[in-house]
């Protein structure tokens, strides 16, 4: 596959309470990223509390502050739009990230799918003194910086290996311009933040654009430190059960219930095993909504 060719328009929300991550997101990332006089970054202030002034040291970087807080679906279709008026190939970043060596290299071929780095997310890795798992505070990295550095370099050595998926969280995600072109903007229908990235899955499955992640691209990825992390239990039930709700009229329970339980006994059953085995997401997901249909 060829490098792609195509401008290339990053963005990144910070807000409050994640402010202090994004100092390290931007840090690491214009250490670690190569950019060109065509690409464009944009830092959205989405609940004009950003008061440091890091920014300020890249010129690249665009500050764009809302008039009042917009979900996370509303804060990337607004990048999104702006990204189309250069044809431009769509970077979307969480403000929670570490940014390493290579990381963008593997992202860059001219491919019609939707990629991703690997995280700690999808595959945690022990070094001498951390278990980088799921969810960490910032100082577990601050205070092992050389281990994980040290990680990153052998993880971004990896074999150049593309792993298909069925559902790939936007923690840090390419949206090529040919695949956002045919489809559109994320639904805004889910709430503050979760559920539009995996109905997005979903539609690019049925349009024939696969979903991948790059095997030799690893970030560290401290998570919900904008929705998780600092909203109360109550809260989150409520944002949960709420974008849950919304899925499920849309493709179904039976989706629903595979896509936030990774259930995947439920495709077993429906005699979907070998599709999975294979890839073939696109058939699941119709065999899936057609049985729903059929028994409602």
């Amino acid at each position: 596959m060829n490098r792609s060719v195509r401008p290339r328009h990053f963005g990144m929300v910070t807000t409050e309470h994640s402010s202090r991550y994004t100092d390290y997101a931007l840090l690491t990332f214009f250490q670690n990223t190569p950019l060109r006089a065509e690409d464009r970054f944009t830092l959205i202030d989405n609940d004009l509390a950003y008061r440091r002034d890091i920014w300020q040291q890249f010129p690249k970087i665009e500050l764009v502050r809302n008039s009042s807080p917009l979900s996370f679906a509303q804060n990337l279709n607004q990048t999104m739009e702006t990204a189309a008026e250069s044809e431009a190939d769509l970077y979307f970043l969480n403000n929670d990230i570490i940014f390493t060596p290579n990381w963008l290299s593997p992202l860059l071929i001219d491919s019609a799918q939707i990629m991703s780095p690997l995280g700690n997310q999808q595959e945690q890795h022990r070094t001498e003194n951390v278990l980088w798992k799921n969810i960490l505070p910032l100082e577990t990295y601050e205070q092992h910086k050389e281990e994980f550095d040290k990680l990153a370099r052998a993880l971004n050595s990896r074999e150049q290996k593309y792993l298909l998926t069925m559902i790939l969280g936007f923690f840090c995600v390419k949206i090529p311009y040919i695949v956002y072109s045919k489809l559109g903007p994320l639904s805004e229908a889910y709430g503050i933040g979760g559920g539009e990235d995996t109905d997005y899955c979903m539609r690019a499955h049925l349009e024939g654009f696969p979903l991948c992640y790059a095997q030799n691209s690893f970030v560290l990825h401290f998570n919900q430190r904008s929705t998780g992390a600092v909203e109360s239990a109550d809260d989150k039930r409520k944002r949960e059960q709420h974008y849950q709700t919304v899925f499920a009229k849309r493709w179904g329970k039976t989706l629903a219930t595979v896509a936030f339980t990774n259930n995947l006994e439920i495709l077993n059953k429906a005699g979907l095993s070998d599709s999975l085995k294979k890839g073939n997401f696109k058939r699941i997901i119709s065999t899936l909504l057609a049985a729903e249909g059929s028994s409602s």
